[in-house]
């Protein structure tokens, strides 16, 4: 019966403990999503920074850095609760985010397409 018990306990444990994987179903906004053919998703919506920063929030994702590219600026982060991911610049990837004129577009794990 003890054996059975700490089994339960166990089980219980890592199923309300162990983190649940996330995608773009998480972010709170909704907008234009996109599956392409490599298992790749692009959810893009209205929106700025702030969206963006809540977005990357509901993924547990961190920035690693960014990119500008004049209008468009380009985040790259990670998330431990996100699968996939590619390796760039010798870093784990797999949350791209686009900010222009005032849309947000995540990519995951990599933004295709244009955005």
């Amino acid at each position: 019966m003890k054996l059975f018990s700490i089994c339960l306990l166990t089980v219980c444990l890592v199923f309300f403990l162990y983190p649940r994987p996330v995608g773009v179903d998480n972010i709170r906004f909704e907008g234009e999503v996109t599956h392409f053919q490599n298992g790749a998703v692009r959810l893009s919506f209205e929106g700025g920074k702030e969206e963006m920063l809540q977005g990357l929030e509901d993924l547990y994702a961190a920035v690693l850095w960014k990119e500008n590219f004049g209008d468009l600026i380009i985040f790259y982060a990670y998330s431990s609760r996100i699968r996939d991911f590619h390796m760039v610049l010798d870093r784990r990837i797999n949350v791209m985010v686009a900010l222009r004129d005032g849309k947000v577009s995540f990519g995951i794990p990599l933004l295709g397409g244009s955005f």
